[in-house]
């Protein structure tokens, strides 16, 4: 059923919904389409994504299930695009001189490349005609074919324009040390491009520890990139640990989180509540349904976010259980992820 909040038709499994939102995430769209351009779509949250004990392939998580209705309702092609040293690079290869490994608090708090003078990066895409966007700290040189195009990258996101024909992208460090806390390649026409990313059984606040490490490298990254849209799913594992961490405390980290990325330039957030859990799960003094009265409900109005009740949608855990949306104990699906996917596709 839906409903009319300040003159946008909204699902009722979303609240704090409100015209100003609608209609900046509708622009986004439009002009990313118009422009021949990406909608860049970044997901944050809970390793109950993908892995062992969810849903099989991070193709079928609700970012990129959304993403793909919505390339085929605007007539373009939805793909995973960012790149971080944790991928597989399946659409193209990479090698480095330099160090590969974890730098802490960097793009989505996962690993990034670390480049000292003379150290480089190289990528081949598989694609014949992309566009490259970068998020380099530090001073980094660049060059097409070990050559052409020479330039500078300075502390944050940089977009060269596209480029046809075989030819490689080489990074390297100018002068000083330099961090690639991302990689990116798109198509050189217009797609809905996406990205998801879990962090590993993380509360809330082990998500503002990450991106706020070493000076808030992480918040800024996502600010340089300039995502059109950041859907947040977090907090699952503040209700399985609520015996350990307080409502009292899980609002401020997320009032943090919220802050943190509003003061980086991430202009649409929108948060993914937590999904039922099974009550044995639930050890502590306050469970999933306090939390999204409590903690994610208030605080999303006060940020002027809209927040997706799953819990309330699916019914609770014994319902959700019964309609295939969990796997186990608190692990959706592929089907529920799918109907996270509906609601989601609603706000456009």
């Amino acid at each position: 059923m839906l409903i009319a909040a300040k003159g946008v038709d909204v699902p009722t499994e979303v609240a704090n919904l409100n015209s100003e939102w609608s209609a900046r995430l509708q622009d986004s769209v439009r002009a990313a389409v118009r422009a021949e351009q990406d909608f860049r779509w970044f997901n944050v949250g809970d390793s109950i994504a993908t892995g062992e004990w969810g849903i099989a392939s991070t193709d079928q998580h609700y970012a990129a299930v959304a993403a793909r209705a919505l390339g085929d309702r605007l007539g373009v092609p939805a793909e995973r695009h960012v790149h971080t040293a944790g991928d597989d690079f399946s659409d193209g290869a990479v090698d480095a001189s330099g160090a590969l490994g974890p730098v802490p608090g960097d793009f989505f708090g996962s690993a990034g490349w670390l480049l000292r003078p003379g150290e480089r990066l190289r990528y081949v895409p598989g694609s014949a005609a992309v566009r490259y966007t970068v998020s380099a700290s530090g001073p980094v040189s660049f060059s097409l074919d070990e050559g052409r195009s020479w330039s500078v990258l300075e502390t944050s996101r940089s977009e060269f324009p596209s480029q046809t024909g075989s030819h490689s992208l080489v990074l390297a460090a100018a002068g000083a040390e330099a961090r690639i806390g991302h990689l990116e390649y798109a198509s050189s026409t217009a797609a809905i491009t996406w990205y998801t990313s879990g962090i590993g059984g993380s509360r809330v606040a082990d998500l503002h520890e990450n991106l706020s490490a070493d000076g808030g490298r992480g918040y800024a990254a996502y600010g340089a990139s300039d995502p059109d849209l950041l859907s947040i799913e977090i907090g699952v594992n503040n209700t399985i640990h609520a015996d350990e961490v307080t409502l009292e405390r899980s609002v401020a980290d997320l009032r943090a989180v919220l802050g943190s990325f509003r003061d980086a330039g991430v202009r649409n957030i929108v948060l993914i509540g937590a999904n039922p859990v099974r009550s044995d799960f639930q050890p502590g003094p306050w469970g999933q349904r306090e939390a999204f009265a409590v903690m994610y409900q208030p605080v999303a109005r006060e940020f002027g976010v809209p927040v997706i009740d799953v819990g309330g949608r699916w019914g609770g855990y014994r319902a959700a259980h019964s309609r295939g949306f969990l796997v186990d104990q608190v692990h959706p699906t592929a089907l529920g992820h799918h109907d996270i996917a509906e609601v989601i596709m609603d706000l456009f």
